[in-house]
C-alpha cells in the first residue's frame, strides 16, 4: 500500500469509526430493548457489514476522485449513491420476494442504519466539496 493511499484513508477513518460506533450502539439498544434480535430476518451483523463496507468504499472512492480530479466529485457522488441503493435492493431482495409477516419490521431494521450511513455519505461529500484542493 503506497503512502498516498494510506493518507486517503486517514480522514475517512477519523470520521467513519466514531460514527459507526455510535450508530451501532444505538441500533443495538433499540433492537435489544424491544426484544426483537432473534426475530429479525437479517442478522444485525449482516446489516452492519453491508452498511460499513458500502460506506467505506463509497467514501474512499470520493477521496480518490477528489485527489485526482476535483471536478468529477459530484458525478462520483451521484453514481456512488445509485450503486449503493442498487446494492441495498439486492441485499433486501430475498426477503422482499419471500414476503413474510414481519417484512416492515425487517425492512425498517435495515433502512434506519442505511439512512444514517447515507446521511454520513452526504455530510462527508459536502465536507469534501468545501475543501477545494
Amino acid at each position: 500500500m503506497t503512502n498516498n493511499t494510506r493518507s486517503l484513508g486517514s480522514p475517512l477513518l477519523k470520521k467513519l469509526l466514531p460514527f459507526t460506533l455510535v450508530t451501532t450502539l444505538a441500533h443495538l439498544a433499540i433492537v435489544y430493548g424491544m426484544g426483537m434480535q432473534e426475530k429479525l430476518y437479517y442478522s444485525l451483523w449482516s446489516v452492519w457489514c453491508f452498511n460499513i463496507i458500502a460506506t467505506a468504499l463509497f467514501s474512499w472512492a470520493l477521496l480518490v476522485v477528489r485527489k485526482k480530479n476535483y471536478n468529477y466529485l459530484g458525478i462520483t457522488f451521484m453514481a456512488g449513491t445509485m450503486i449503493k441503493m442498487f446494492g441495498a435492493v439486492i441485499f433486501l431482495l430475498p426477503h422482499l420476494l419471500e414476503g413474510g409477516e414481519h417484512l416492515f419490521r425487517d425492512a425498517l431494521s435495515f433502512l434506519l442504519p442505511y439512512l444514517a450511513f447515507m446521511a454520513f455519505d452526504i455530510l462527508f461529500s459536502l465536507g469534501l466539496l468545501k475543501e477545494r484542493p
